[in-house]
């Protein structure tokens, strides 16, 4: 280019910006800022189309969170339950369950005696079936209390 087109170039703006807009870098950078704004334009779109979808996909996914959250809440309630329900029992309320148990067989024998004593309803051998079966429950419970209170 000559020092007249160059000064004249510098001393026209109209045709230094034609001058400009000519050259190959220019028209590319031109060409990749229109292809990334259509590029734009149709991912913009796109997501538009979809929002609805997405908002509806949004709503679910909170829903099952919720629920999950729910769940997870009611597992670990029946978690502690469970391991409450499979701890072994106080040694001391067993002992506790276990003589009061022992004292009402020994109570429901001494029933079965006293009404036989005193109605004669039955016979010998139902009242004797009737109070071994009572005496043997009141045994084996002290038994077990015994062994229970030993160790």
């Amino acid at each position: 280019m000559s020092k007249e087109e160059m000064q004249d170039l510098l001393d026209s703006e109209e045709k230094f910006r034609s001058f400009v807009e000519q050259m190959s870098a220019v028209t590319t950078l031109i060409d990749l800022q229109s292809s990334i704004q259509k590029g734009n334009v149709e991912t913009a779109e796109a997501n538009l189309k979809r929002e609805e979808e997405l908002t509806m996909v949004h709503a679910e996914v909170a829903t099952l969170q919720s629920d999950l959250r729910e769940k997870t809440e009611a597992f670990r309630a029946l978690e502690a339950k469970q391991t409450k329900l499979c701890a072994p029992p106080d040694r001391r309320d067993v002992i506790r369950k276990l003589t009061a148990a022992k004292k009402q067989a020994y109570k429901e024998s001494e029933d079965v005696a006293s009404a036989w004593v005193d109605e004669g309803d039955c016979d010998v051998d139902g009242f004797i079936d009737k109070f071994m079966e009572q005496r043997t429950v009141h045994h084996t419970r002290a038994a077990k209390l015994e062994r229970l209170s030993a160790a």
